[in-house]
């Protein structure tokens, strides 16, 4: 297994877990309020993961794909709109 595909995996699987618990969130009704405090500290804290791998992947020579989880990160931490997996 190559470093990119490794961090892509890492990547791909933070992704999946951010998705479920937004969704179970969701779907056992939390009050707005505390949807919106959870949210938001997870989104933060999955922005910092993703540009934590971001500098993994920079480190390891992996020059593109460090850029790509960059712009994730930014896009992500910015305007809130949910990364796609890569």
């Amino acid at each position: 297994m190559t470093s990119t595909s490794a961090l892509t995996v890492v990547y791909n699987g933070l992704l999946q877990g951010y998705q479920f618990q937004m969704e179970a969130m969701k779907e056992n009704g939390m009050p707005d309020s505390s949807f919106h405090f959870r949210s938001e500290k997870m989104r933060e804290s999955l922005t910092n993961q993703i540009g934590s791998l971001s500098q993994m992947a920079y480190d390891l020579g992996e020059h593109d794909l460090a850029s790509t989880l960059l712009s994730v990160a930014t896009e992500f931490g910015s305007d809130a709109t949910p990364p796609m997996p890569l």
